[in-house]
């Protein structure tokens, strides 16, 4: 008996099927076996992309130490600077990142308190104490240096 759309054999059917799952196989193993290869590759990348991130914040981080050292010898030019100078030297790369965190924070803050205030002003109630409600759970981001 014979398929009327195909006319193919229910064997031929099956066979062609095989075929198809055979190719289909080879091509996955194949893939497989190329997939070490690029799992090589890959792990490769990522090495020297942490290399490269490494060095980077290396720099960074001597960047910033020399920023500081600049700050204090302008704050130990003027006078009774020296305590000033003292006080910036001893502040680190991660001073000044929790630094620009509370910024940023204290920036975002101000953007949230603005836009409840126009909120206010249209009597949009229920979106002004969404937005006040956002403000109390971050911090302010003064003095949490």
């Amino acid at each position: 008996m014979t398929d009327l759309n195909t006319q193919m054999t229910p064997e031929a059917m099956m066979e062609a099927e095989i075929e198809r799952l055979t190719a289909q196989n080879k091509t996955l193993i194949a893939a497989l076996k190329d997939d070490g290869a690029i799992q090589q590759i890959a792990i490769a990348r990522a090495e020297k992309a942490e290399r490269e991130t490494a060095e980077l914040r290396a720099q960074t981080d001597a960047l910033i130490r020399a920023t500081y050292e600049d700050a204090a010898q302008i704050a130990e030019s003027y006078r009774g600077g020296k305590r000033h100078a003292n006080r910036i030297r001893y502040r680190t790369p991660a001073d000044a990142k929790a630094a620009l965190e509370a910024r940023d924070r204290a920036m975002r803050n101000e953007g949230i308190r603005k836009a409840a205030e126009i909120c206010d002003h249209y009597q949009m109630m229920h979106i002004h104490a969404a937005i006040l409600y956002l403000i109390e759970k971050e911090p302010e981001g003064k003095g949490d240096e």
